[in-house]
């Protein structure tokens, strides 16, 4: 799993918008697209930063969400 990966995961848990998840984190709607794209390379410090301040979740969580639902896939 990627950072982008672990954000999108988490944001879609908390049934919030790209634009939602970035004003509430202080970046553009286009940086969040970015990240959740992987067309940029993340710190695993911000993905942790924007999984547990701004989504509320532990990212070991969100980690094993991705995993499930790649199991189910």
């Amino acid at each position: 799993m990627t950072g982008g990966q672990a954000i999108r995961t988490a944001r879609r848990y908390r049934e919030m918008s790209q634009a939602e998840l970035a004003s509430l984190y202080g970046v553009c709607t286009r940086t969040v697209q970015r990240w959740e794209k992987d067309t940029v390379q993340l710190k695993w410090d911000t993905v942790k930063a924007v999984v547990e301040q701004v989504c509320d979740l532990k990212l070991g969580f969100v980690l094993l969400l991705e995993q499930q639902s790649n199991e189910n896939n």
